[in-house]
């Protein structure tokens, strides 16, 4: 499976939470940099950690609201994305918002079918796939976008 590095504004921490274990579940190896076990430690240089770990992914998934695009570190986290090469996968959180590097990739939607519990979500999992009825988990969508059952759509 692939190594993932998961960006996020602070303030979505809690949603970015969700998309890793999400991930994990899945098979990815995935960098969250607030996770106890695999993210950033205490004392740890975290700029240069970050880096290394841009460098380490095979895929960068943007969580994208408006704190992602207010944020100078976000912006540099797709930039070092795209120079590097990496696959760009923007899950879009909040209705029209489009990061400016990434107006010409495809975006999957995370309001077409948001987790359960979140506002206005009718109790069904994130994408088209839904959650496993017998496990209540997300499942991993078919083809090569690694956020389970989410449907692409155009940015």
């Amino acid at each position: 499976m692939a190594r993932v590095f998961l960006s996020h504004a602070d303030v979505d921490l809690t949603l970015a939470r969700e998309v890793h274990g999400w991930l994990v579940e899945a098979g990815h190896e995935v960098f969250l940099d607030r996770d106890p076990q695999d993210g950033i430690a205490v004392g740890e240089r975290w700029e240069q950690q970050l880096y290394e770990r841009l460098r380490w992914a095979d895929a960068v998934v943007c969580v994208i609201t408006s704190a992602y695009l207010a944020s100078p570190w976000c912006t540099a986290e797709v930039g070092a994305a795209q120079a590097r090469g990496s696959r760009l996968l923007p899950l879009r959180v909040e209705p029209g918002v489009v990061h400016p590097l990434l107006t010409s990739t495809q975006y999957t939607d995370y309001l077409a079918h948001p987790a359960p519990g979140a506002p206005g979500a009718p109790g069904r999992g994130p994408g088209r796939a839904g959650r496993s009825a017998a496990a209540g988990r997300p499942r991993l969508a078919a083809g090569p976008f690694p956020v389970p059952g989410a449907a692409p759509v155009r940015g």
